[in-house]
């Protein structure tokens, strides 16, 4: 049927072809748009929040990761400062440079005892060898032997505990601090690979890819709808001309719009799928995007893990066997042959036990030389030199006074009082005057045939004495 317009004879059927032309366009471009609409917001969640979303996690994965690096490094520096403080550490320096030099004094001192010939008048009961007598003989040269025997037992044995311990630190402590640092620092420079896409996000409005494809899509939207209503309000035209065709009013139609309009639909349908192909060409450079960053994003996080593990079995397994094997041989540190142990260490104990055996024999051989034999002479000789001298000081001089002016007074009191006293009582001056005719010592036997006239003579066994005396205080025998 064919309508007569004022400028055109105007064909139902081509408006009704328009309509259906318009209807398939307008299909096709709902479907696109769809599809589009569809890409842009699986891009816009992709990228504004599934790959947020996932560096938050490496965010709060690499928080934790810190904090346990952190926490170990702190645990090891405890654990070196305990291992610092206990005598594993000190032990080797203790030993060189206390320990030694002690046991070199006393084995000094004792060659020195066991080369001192002691003379035989020194000696309350001398054997009658020719084997001089030493200082040596008088020192429990065994037992020093035995003491410093174990003292190198116990050496050895705190030696080969170090040696273990040692072993032990690099195995449960050293070498897996160094790996998990390794690790760490890989970890890290995988982290700084992340800032770049971090940073971008961060400011999606820069010339980064994220801000790009936002923004465009943004853009490529608004034209998509734009479009899309071109190509709906053509086919409402359409739908309108064929109703109009059937109406009273159909010369009021224009065919010539709806004709222009038909013939521009087709390319506003390309346009539209022009623009589709860009949003389907920004959903692919995203998910070239995501193909890059998300394996690394995976692989940092198990990594992380990964890492996240290792420290737990550190901290869950190694730190308490380094404690546990540090407790062990300090134990073992204090296990020694000595009979009363107490809280200092053993090592300072054997020092301190060297030390006192060397004072005391340094003191003895001391003594001996500087003071014993001046003693012995003093008492065998000073002392019976002055006593006799003081009894013969007694018996001639004070008693022969003592009995001149006893006598004396006898005369006189006779010669004053005698003629008053009757001859039957008995004389005061005829009672005997008392007086001493021999002095009983004690203690002397020795000297007896070296005493003439009541003193002491130098002696051979004198002389040989103050000759020992003199050969103690040169300078070659003090030393």
């Amino acid at each position: 049927m064919t309508y007569k317009n004022a400028n055109a004879m105007i064909d139902r059927a081509v408006v009704q072809q328009y309509a259906d032309q318009a209807q398939n366009s307008l299909r096709v471009a709902s479907q696109l748009s769809s599809t589009a609409q569809i890409q842009m917001e699986s891009t816009k969640y992709k990228l504004c929040d599934f790959l947020p979303g996932q560096l938050a996690l490496i965010d709060e994965f690499a928080a934790n990761l810190h904090h346990n690096h952190d926490l170990v490094l702190t645990i090891n520096e405890q654990i070196l400062s305990k291992i610092k403080q206990s005598p594993i550490s000190s032990f080797k320096s203790q030993y060189n440079d206390q320990l030694i030099p002690a046991m070199e004094d006393l084995n000094s001192i004792v060659n020195k005892l066991k080369t001192f010939t002691v003379p035989s008048f020194v000696l309350e009961n001398h054997d009658s060898t020719d084997k001089p007598t030493t200082f040596g003989d008088f020192i429990s040269l065994d037992a020093i032997k035995i003491f410093q025997a174990n003292i190198d037992i116990y050496k050895s044995n705190c030696f080969t505990l170090i040696d273990f311990f040692d072993t032990k630190i690099g195995q449960l402590l050293s070498e897996p601090l160094r790996i998990l640092n390794k690790h760490y620092n890989r970890v890290v420079k995988q982290l700084e690979e992340l800032v770049p896409i971090q940073l971008e996000l961060k400011k999606v409005s820069s010339n980064g890819l994220i801000g790009v494809i936002l923004r465009e899509n943004a853009s490529l939207e608004k034209e998509v709808l734009s479009l899309l209503e071109m190509l709906t309000n053509h086919y409402d035209q359409c739908v309108d001309g064929v109703k109009l065709l059937d109406s009273a009013n159909a010369s009021s139609f224009n065919f010539e719009v709806l004709k222009n309009d038909s013939l521009e639909m087709p390319d506003v349908l390309k346009e539209l799928t022009m623009v589709c192909d860009l949003i389907l060409q920004n959903e692919e450079r995203g998910e070239k995007l995501l193909n890059v960053e998300l394996p690394k994003i995976d692989l940092i996080s198990n990594s992380i893990k990964d890492l996240l593990q290792s420290y737990r079995d550190f901290k869950l397994k190694n730190v308490p066997q380094i404690l546990i094997t540090l407790d062990m041989i300090e134990s073992k540190f204090n296990e020694t042959t000595l009979n009363d142990p107490n809280d200092e260490p053993a090592l300072l104990q054997y020092t301190s036990i060297l030390n006192q055996l060397s004072y005391h024999y340094s003191q003895t051989l001391s003594v001996y030389q500087t003071k014993y034999l001046k003693e012995l002479h003093r008492e065998q000789y000073e002392y019976p030199r002055i006593l006799l001298s003081k009894i013969t000081q007694f018996l001639t001089v004070e008693l022969a006074a003592l009995q001149e002016e006893e006598f004396n007074k006898r005369q006189a009191w006779m010669k004053d009082f005698g003629d008053f006293i009757p001859k039957e009582f008995k004389s005061p001056a005829g009672l005997p005057l008392p007086t001493v005719r021999q002095i009983d010592t004690k203690g002397l036997e020795y000297l007896q045939n070296d005493i003439v006239d009541g003193e002491l003579t130098v002696s051979k066994q004198e002389t040989r004495l103050l000759d020992h005396m003199a050969q103690m205080n040169t300078p070659e025998v003090e030393k």
